[in-house]
């Protein structure tokens, strides 16, 4: 059964303005970022199966996008939407830690300051200095 045949009370946009965004899963706010699911499958089915298929929704934020494209369900237009949304989050994080005037005067702000600035990449060389 697709969202729209759900209860209003159910489906993730409308607990999105009455319960407030803090209230939602990860895979409801996914799957309103998804907006839609595919032939048989709903948005939030869809949301649910690419957070189990990657591990969690920061692995699922660092996979490189050539691994979202194939997957059923995610085409280009999809793969686009969530990486849009993942950079967003990323420059919104990186603008509340780069506040004018702020020094950095530890290694933990300098960590800080780059995970901002680039993203939490586990695998990257620059994790191993720290």
């Amino acid at each position: 059964m697709g969202i729209a045949q759900w209860p209003l009370d159910d489906r993730p946009r409308e607990r999105l303005f009455s319960k407030g965004e803090d209230q939602l899963s990860d895979t409801e706010l996914l799957a309103i970022i998804l907006r839609t699911g595919h032939k048989g499958e709903s948005a939030i089915s869809l949301a649910r199966r690419l957070i189990a298929k990657f591990g969690s929704l920061s692995a699922l934020a660092d996979a490189e996008p050539e691994r979202y494209i194939g997957i059923k369900g995610l085409g280009r237009a999809k793969a686009a939407q969530l990486r849009a949304a993942i950079e967003l989050g990323r420059r919104i994080a990186f603008s509340l830690r780069n506040i004018e005037g702020e020094r950095i005067s530890s290694p933990a702000d300098v960590r800080d300051y780059l995970t901002g600035r680039f993203g939490y990449k586990k695998n990257e060389e620059f994790w191993v200095v720290f």
